[in-house]
């Protein structure tokens, strides 16, 4: 079907790992590496929230402001 595809795509590369505690028992911590393909450009992140602001910041420098993720209202 035409026009069904993307209107835009930017692609991101996303390495999420586990570290273990030092404390007996605590759960171990997930951190992560996000790199802009496009750009060059690359984070480390410690929680979802920094990831999501990463990939935001990456569409609004792109100049696409309207949009949502799905699965939101």
């Amino acid at each position: 079907m035409e026009g069904s595809g993307p209107a835009y795509r930017h692609s991101f590369l996303v390495e999420l790992w586990l570290e273990p505690r030092e404390l007996v028992g605590a759960p171990a911590l997930v951190r992560g590496r996000i790199r802009d393909l496009r750009e060059e450009r690359q984070v480390y992140v410690k929680s979802f929230a920094e990831l999501r602001a990463f990939v935001e910041a990456a569409l609004d420098g792109a100049g696409h402001h309207a949009y949502r993720w799905e699965g939101e209202p």
